[in-house]
């Protein structure tokens, strides 16, 4: 896992619909970037579950940035910005499979 640098951070932030109410963590929250395959997509409960190449569970929703919920499919490899402290997903993004 890493730390976002500030420019990373900035563009992350950049890319947030506004009205949000900021949920793309703030420069004071500390952010990992980590990477992991999808367990479970509960499209009732807008919720997926997915677990980290270090076996950390994570959920994501509806509302997370960077992905279509409906894409979602089990297996499908994930990046993440996470704030750990609160174990909150503020952005994701779907990874290609190599081939």
């Amino acid at each position: 896992m890493r730390k976002l640098t500030k420019q990373q951070h900035q563009a992350v932030s950049a890319k947030e619909p506004e009205g949000r109410g900021g949920l793309v963590a703030t420069l004071l929250e500390p952010t990992l970037v980590v990477e992991g395959r999808i367990l479970e997509v509960l499209s009732g409960f807008g919720l997926a579950h997915f677990a980290t190449d270090e076996n950390v569970m994570y959920g994501i929703n509806r509302q997370t940035t960077g992905v279509n919920f409906v894409q979602l499919r089990e297996g499908q490899r994930l990046r993440c910005e996470v704030v750990p402290q609160f174990a909150r997903v503020p952005h994701a993004e779907l990874i290609a499979e190599r081939a």
